[in-house]
């Protein structure tokens, strides 16, 4: 089972409840949470490892531990001991994790920016690609940028191996035992590459008024990503 989960807007968390949720974390991590510098990476650190443990407690039944060391990915303990595989990503306000019971999985977020996109794309992006961002709209090169970017982002995460300059340097390939996902809104990308097949559930998250994380699924007029295959664009 592989499932994402998104936080459209951490910067409207009181700091009570972040104080709570900094109280249920692993000793290690409110150890961590207490060294970061800076409130908003403070706040991305404390969102994140809650929502993945409220996630496999939501989707999958499982009390679970957040593990995670400095330089080192997160990791999903449960009580029996079984690893399962996750990733976090933050931009600005937004939060995305994934986890993946079949194998590896890597996602990432990006909130859409004032980027100078001409500029990464020709510096960076192979060369057909940059000749189909030069004859794009604004907005379509701009969604079709962040497109390619978050893809490579979360197979990086997923594969742990390579360069970020390397991938963009030439169209997308994945190994053939990975799926790569990615969705849009006007202003939000969203990626994910995992081992398996498919689609992955995409849930949201939001804190209630009394500090508890809840998670749901999109209302049909929520502002959330459709993923859709960008092999097959």
């Amino acid at each position: 089972m592989t499932t994402l989960a998104l936080f459209p807007d951490i910067h409207g968390i009181d700091k009570e409840t972040l104080k709570t949720w900094t109280a249920r974390l692993a000793a290690g991590d409110r150890y961590r949470a207490g060294e970061i510098r800076g409130d908003e990476r403070r706040r991305e650190f404390i969102v994140s490892r809650t929502l993945l443990a409220s996630l496999a407690r939501n989707n999958l039944g499982l009390s679970v531990q957040v593990l995670s060391s400095v330089g080192e990915p997160p990791r999903l303990l449960t009580r029996d001991g079984e690893h399962i595989a996750c990733s976090i990503s933050h931009s600005k306000d937004a939060v995305l994790v994934g986890m993946n019971t079949g194998g590896s999985i890597g996602v990432d977020v990006e909130r859409h920016g004032t980027r100078a996109l001409d500029k990464l794309v020709k510096r960076y992006f192979w060369t057909a690609g940059h000749d189909y961002f030069a004859g794009q709209s604004p907005a379509a090169g701009q969604s079709w940028f962040y497109r390619e970017w978050c893809v490579r982002e979360a197979l990086l995460k997923c594969h742990g191996q390579g360069n970020l300059l390397r991938l963009l340097g030439a169209p997308l390939q994945l190994p053939s035992q990975f799926t790569a996902r990615v969705g849009q809104t006007t202003d939000l990308t969203i990626a994910a590459v995992f081992e398996g097949s498919g689609y992955p559930d995409v849930v949201v998250a939001r804190a209630d008024a009394c500090g508890d994380l809840i998670i749901t699924p999109p209302e049909p007029s929520a502002a959330l990503p459709l993923l859709y295959n960008p092999l097959a664009q």
